[in-house]
């Protein structure tokens, strides 16, 4: 500020350790050079520099800093306040620095992009799916739909917000047993310890259904193609199958019981099948799991006797095998 007497002009000037100079000036001074002085004035009281979060400065004095709430003086001399998660640091004009890392209580951050999506019930009956961009609350939301379309909504617009999965997959990823259809497709080969246990490929597809992430229940149709017979068996047979834990790798157990049939001979029935299976599963994306296993089986099998071209029997007798087992489930 300026202080005049009969003599002479004073500017007062503040400086960093607050105390005050006056420089004498007299009255022969021009008048440039009083213009000039009162620009070296007023940058001596704007000596703090306010940065907001959108990249803007304000030049202002600071006359204090609150718990929420920072109050300042513009150069016209006018107060304001402006709350601390918009303000990114304040420059002092003794060369401090101090930044502000408050977030905004209203403004949510982006959601995750995974194998969800956040769904918007409208009132009375709109249904918008895909990827929340902002949401104020009790204000407003945007979201963005899968082609590119941004619909903004108040709140009071808003019956309810969820996230829910995308058609065809899973939110537990990673897992391979999240309820509902459970598909498997299995490929093995068996080895027999016996004259009459024939080494044997086997196929088996089971449809079924995962009650939860450790028990599933299905029904399957199989085929084992002999080594050293013309004989082809097709088993029909239930399938329990338990996983111990719910986790992306995890020991499985699984039991096929039902009734084979011959269908190189007119599909006469051998008798009953038994195959347990231990093994191992891994998950792998959108509720898929590959099973590697060790399975046995026990089953009615033929033993054909043949007695020249003109005839030939065939007599059933129980087969045990051994071998390994790999599948995909999905």
């Amino acid at each position: 500020m300026f202080v005049f007497d009969n003599n002479c002009i004073f500017i007062v000037k503040l400086i960093s350790n607050r105390k005050i100079m006056l420089q004498p000036f007299t009255k022969r001074k021009s008048l440039l050079t009083a213009a000039l002085l009162m620009f070296v004035w007023i940058d001596a009281m704007a000596q703090d520099v306010i940065v907001l979060r959108s990249g803007v400065g304000i030049q202002a004095e600071i006359m204090e800093v609150g718990t929420d709430d920072v109050k300042y003086r513009k150069l016209d001399g006018t107060t304001l306040i402006l709350k601390k998660y918009d303000i990114s640091i304040i420059n002092y004009g003794d060369g401090r620095k101090e930044e502000f890392n408050e977030s905004h209580p209203l403004i949510l951050p982006v959601y995750a992009k995974d194998n969800s999506q956040n769904v918007v019930y409208q009132k009375p009956t709109g249904i918008i799916r895909g990827t929340i961009i902002e949401h104020i609350l009790t204000q407003s939301l945007k979201i963005e739909t899968a082609d590119r379309n941004v619909f903004a909504f108040r709140m009071d617009e808003v019956e309810k917000l969820t996230r829910e999965p995308f058609p065809g997959r899973s939110d537990s990823f990673g897992t391979g047993s999240q309820k509902g259809y459970r598909g498997i497709v299995e490929l093995g080969y068996q080895a027999g310890g016996g004259i009459y246990d024939e080494n044997r490929f086997k196929l088996n597809i089971i449809n079924g259904y995962q009650f939860n992430p450790y028990f599933s229940l299905g029904f399957g149709a199989g085929l084992r193609s002999l080594n050293n017979k013309p004989d082809i068996l097709l088993p029909l047979f239930a399938d329990f199958r338990v996983t111990f834990i719910n986790k992306k790798v995890s020991p499985y157990m699984s039991l096929g019981t039902g009734y084979s049939f011959n269908a190189t001979n007119s599909f006469f029935g051998y008798g009953f099948l038994l195959s347990p299976t231990i093994g191992v599963r891994f998950g792998t994306i959108n509720n898929t799991a590959i099973n590697v296993g060790f399975s046995y089986e026990r089953q009615r099998a033929p033993d054909r006797y043949n007695y020249g071209w003109w005839s030939s029997a065939s007599t059933p007798h129980t087969s045990h095998t051994v071998g390994f087992t790999i599948g995909f489930s999905f």
